[in-house]
């Protein structure tokens, strides 16, 4: 079947029409709700990163601020470490300084370490006496098979290379006419009878020994005390230091006994 399409009467208005601007209406209205939240977002998002390069500032000035309070702590730790220290190893009295390890004692003026002795009974005893040979000339008694063994063999104050002292090294601590005494000692010792450490030629209080010495080097007997220097005269003596009368000479044949102080070169560090 066929139909005829002619003209027909229209409508000024149409309720489709009017719901039609409605939907459009509301869709505007949901565009711009849409593009408020996309600006609201977009506010949000650079607050936020703003927010986070804020926090990241703070971080970054917050890990300053701990490194530096590492290095103030460490320069203060450093600090306090080298007052503790100074207070363990108390300033020089003229030539000698007491290590803070208490058992050496450092002579600035002729770079030596010497031992401090005690009473405590054991190999640093001031009263232990010792032999300077066994068979009467060769450094074989018991101050170099018993005395120094025990120091090195312990590695005492951390050294291995402890020894007798030669006359001259005696000479730099004692106090009296024996430090003007030329020995002829064997080896030679230059240095014997120069007393370049000004040493008073005059004992007034026994023993006769330096008493910024005496006040650090812990007890010294009033009496004589090996030297590792042989005597060039005879192969049966060795040079001693007579802390009684502050002379230096043989006090006795090698065999004999005599009191001993070890010494090193060195110094409370090294």
């Amino acid at each position: 079947p066929r139909l005829i399409i002619g003209s027909v009467p229209y409508a000024m208005h149409a309720d489709n029409a009017a719901s039609a601007q409605t939907a459009a209406d509301g869709a505007q209205a949901t565009a711009d709700a849409n593009t408020a939240g996309i600006a609201a977002n977009a506010t949000a998002i650079a607050t936020n990163a703003t927010a986070i390069a804020d926090e990241a500032a703070a971080r970054t000035a917050a890990d300053a601020i701990h490194d530096a309070d590492i290095v103030g702590n460490a320069t203060a730790l450093a600090a306090l470490e080298a007052r503790i220290a100074a207070l363990e190893s108390p300033p020089c009295v003229t030539r000698f300084c007491a290590c803070s390890d208490g058992v050496t004692v450092e002579d600035t003026a002729t770079g030596l370490l010497w031992e401090r002795k005690t009473t405590t009974g054991d190999v640093h005893d001031v009263t232990n006496t010792y032999t300077w040979s066994s068979t009467g000339s060769a450094p074989d008694g018991t101050a170099y098979t018993v005395f120094l063994p025990g120091l090195n063999g312990a590695s005492f104050a951390g050294h291995a290379d402890w020894r007798l002292p030669f006359i001259s090294e005696l000479q730099s601590i004692l106090v009296g006419l024996g430090v003007e005494t030329v020995a002829d000692a064997d080896p030679p010792d230059p240095n014997s009878g120069l007393n370049e450490t000004g040493q008073s030629t005059t004992c007034q209080v026994f023993p006769c020994i330096d008493y910024q010495f005496a006040a650090l080097g812990g007890p010294t007997a009033a009496s004589s005390y090996w030297s590792a220097s042989n005597s060039a005269t005879s192969p049966f003596f060795a040079w001693g230091a007579g802390f009684s009368d502050g002379f230096v000479g043989h006090f006795g044949l090698k065999e004999g006994d005599s009191f001993v102080r070890a010494v090193r070169a060195g110094s409370c560090s090294s």
